[in-house]
């Protein structure tokens, strides 16, 4: 069960948050940075705390992803920023730079793949979340 408490909850995932309004331009690219960081990580305190050794071995790609948004090494600056704010910040402009090479919400989520792709069974799966972060982020305008 979880083990946080409303506030605490709200903290632990305040660094995410806050990196998705500093880099994501427009409510499409919130989402999408919201829902890969969910569909990648659960938002889960090792992962955001940077120790996904202490999840297993095939946590975070088998130590070849990093961060809320599970970017690999060619993201360079997401795995040598100086604080975990600018690591945060520059994985997600990464995965934007990635998904911005499609154009549908599958294709952004398949990007993340790698290898040029903009189609993935898979990513097919992560489309309703997105659209739902969508629906909440234009309620709250």
């Amino acid at each position: 069960m979880d083990a946080f408490s409303p506030a605490e909850r709200a903290a632990h995932y305040l660094p995410v948050a806050e990196s998705i309004c500093r880099v994501a331009r427009n409510d499409n690219e919130r989402a999408f940075l919201a829902t890969q960081a969910y569909a990648e990580t659960k938002l889960a305190e090792a992962v955001l705390e940077e120790r996904c050794g202490d999840m297993g071995k095939w946590a975070c790609d088998a130590g070849l992803a990093t961060g809320p948004y599970q970017v690999h090494r060619h993201c360079a600056d997401a795995w040598a920023a100086p604080t975990r704010a600018d690591r945060y910040d520059a994985g997600a402009r990464c995965a934007l730079r990635m998904a911005r090479r499609c154009r549908t919400p599958e294709g952004w989520f398949a990007a993340q793949g790698g290898f040029r792709r903009c189609a993935a069974d898979w990513a097919k799966r992560r489309v309703p979340m997105f659209w739902r972060i969508v629906a909440k982020l234009r309620e709250k305008s």
